[in-house]
């Protein structure tokens, strides 16, 4: 079987995301807590799908910018029902994102 990878941007809980991702059998998973990182691994490698875990408000302007530039990539977002309730991340979730979960 390939091994396919994904990147995982986890910007609330990290560890939580690393224990989450590990049961993903079949994926390299490239877990980072900082936007800055992920755009640097995104122009370094070539990442299909994206996860986006604990995005908030706070983070919307930057995952926008860094969404944008990554066009070819499959983007699925877990948000918290705080999140949802925000008009930025609606927004991000509706322009960008092939699924989300809460």
């Amino acid at each position: 079987m390939t091994t396919k990878n994904l990147l995982c941007i986890a910007l609330h809980d990290g560890a939580a995301a690393r224990a989450t991702c590990a049961a993903l059998s079949g994926w390299h998973v490239a877990v980072v807590e900082t936007v800055a990182d992920a755009s640097t691994l995104v122009r370094q490698h070539a990442y299909r799908v994206g996860l986006l875990f604990g995005a908030s408000e706070r983070h919307a302007v930057m995952l926008e910018r860094l969404l944008c530039a990554c066009p070819d990539m499959e983007w699925i977002g877990m948000f918290d029902a705080a999140a949802l309730a925000s008009t930025q991340c609606r927004e991000l979730i509706s322009t960008h994102l092939h699924d989300f979960h809460t």
